[in-house]
């Protein structure tokens, strides 16, 4: 806006400056006073003064606004920095230690619980077994025992699905 509103005052001043100054000598203005002449002349040089004056402060006033840096509203602020917000603890945690994924291949790591051991009561006698859905709540990977172990028996009360304790430690497995 202001640059604009300078630009209109440059020109109505220039405009006025030339209106006002002598642009071809005439007949009848050689027989005017020399007074009046001295004063145009005066007066045109005063106008070229002001013209330079504010040509001048223009150019000082874009030097002074390109020093200090000025912020454009249309971008946002960069953001000040902010303490973290303190995060109450979460509940979903794993119940076991992460461990190295190659940590369940240790000898130390092939643990079945045992308490899972059941005894199984059948026409062919008493027989012992780590009952399948007993590993399967109690073990954090169930599915790691080798299936070749894994035994499905009748009983009186129906049928039991568990792994064999012998090919358990045949496997390097053992009770825990």
């Amino acid at each position: 806006m202001f640059r604009s509103l300078a630009a209109a005052a440059l020109t109505a001043t220039l405009a006025a400056a030339l209106a006002f100054s002598p642009v071809a000598a005439t007949p009848a203005q050689a027989q005017d006073n020399s007074n009046q002449q001295l004063a145009r002349i005066l007066a045109g040089a005063a106008t070229v003064a002001i013209i330079g004056l504010a040509i001048n402060r223009e150019k000082q006033r874009e030097r002074n606004a390109a020093a200090v840096p000025v912020h454009d509203w249309r971008r946002p602020v960069p953001p000040v920095y902010q303490q973290p917000r303190y995060r109450l603890p979460r509940h979903d945690k794993p119940r076991y230690e992460h461990h190295d994924r190659h940590d369940w291949r240790d000898r130390d790591q092939r643990t079945v619980p045992a308490s899972c051991l059941r005894t199984i009561y059948n026409r062919h006698g008493a027989q012992t077994l780590f009952g399948a859905r007993c590993i399967s709540r109690s073990m954090r990977h169930p599915n790691r025992l080798p299936q070749q172990c894994a035994q499905t028996l009748r009983s009186d009360r129906g049928w039991v699905t568990g792994f064999e304790p012998g090919c358990l430690q045949r496997y390097g497995w053992r009770r825990g």
